[in-house]
């Protein structure tokens, strides 16, 4: 009876040690951010200037008329982006 009741309290040792130290690498994991979000803002930024100074040159070519409304409706959503709603970004 003596060993099996060991065996049973080292089995229960074991897996609340393993609990114990996993649970401070996810806190970590979840909590403690190492990335820089930075870079990524960055280039976002930098993407989005390149791309409107990009659409502003095609204004001084030679378009036909729907060819204008597109390019209008393009920089119409490119301006107001913050203000649609996810659920009508979708569907544009």
């Amino acid at each position: 009876w003596f060993i099996a009741q060991t065996k049973k309290q080292s089995k229960k040792r074991r897996t609340e040690l393993e609990i114990v130290e996993q649970l401070p690498k996810d806190l970590e994991l979840k909590y403690l951010s190492t990335a820089n979000p930075y870079p990524r803002r960055r280039e976002h930024e930098e993407f989005f200037n390149f791309l409107k100074n990009e659409i502003d040159t095609w204004e001084h070519e030679k378009m036909k008329e729907n060819e204008e409304k597109v390019l209008n409706a393009v920089r119409i959503l490119f301006e107001s982006a913050e203000d649609i709603e996810i659920f009508n970004k979708k569907a544009i």
